[in-house]
């Protein structure tokens, strides 16, 4: 009996998913690898934007690179428990991104924007040097 208990508990432990890699989560909802992408992206054309001053291009960079560590770590960090700017970021750009993909900017922004801020995303890396902070593409 303890074999077939042990088979059923292996069993159940494999049907079970896991946020393995999603270590930052969203009203309980895990921020997965290619959503932080999306999120990389978006905040690289926004320091891009000449609209943008520069102390939020230093901003966005800083939220990048505390996204990447806090993703990175062995624990879970819920964004809206953290009180600080770079979590702030991250949930606006959250609620933005999911009102693109609804359509709300339509025809300005749309899906497609998404799928372009996922591929920069992929290729977005923080330049940090002394005081000088700013998103490149590798």
């Amino acid at each position: 009996m303890g074999n077939k208990i042990k088979l059923l508990l292996a069993l159940l432990f494999c049907l079970i998913t896991f946020p393995a890699n999603a270590k930052i989560t969203f009203l309980d909802i895990p921020v997965e690898r290619s959503e932080i992408q999306v999120i990389k992206g978006h905040l690289y054309t926004a320091s891009k934007s000449s609209k943008e001053t520069e102390k939020n291009k230093v901003l966005y960079a800083q939220t990048v690179d505390w996204m990447e560590k806090h993703h990175n770590k062995k624990e879970t960090f819920e964004l809206t428990k953290i009180e600080k700017e770079e979590s702030t970021i991250v949930q606006a750009s959250i609620y933005f991104i999911s009102n693109v993909a609804r359509g709300k900017y339509k025809p300005n922004l749309s899906e497609r924007n998404i799928e372009i801020w996922h591929t920069i995303g992929q290729k977005v890396y923080v330049y940090k040097k002394e005081k000088v902070w700013r998103l490149e593409i590798k």
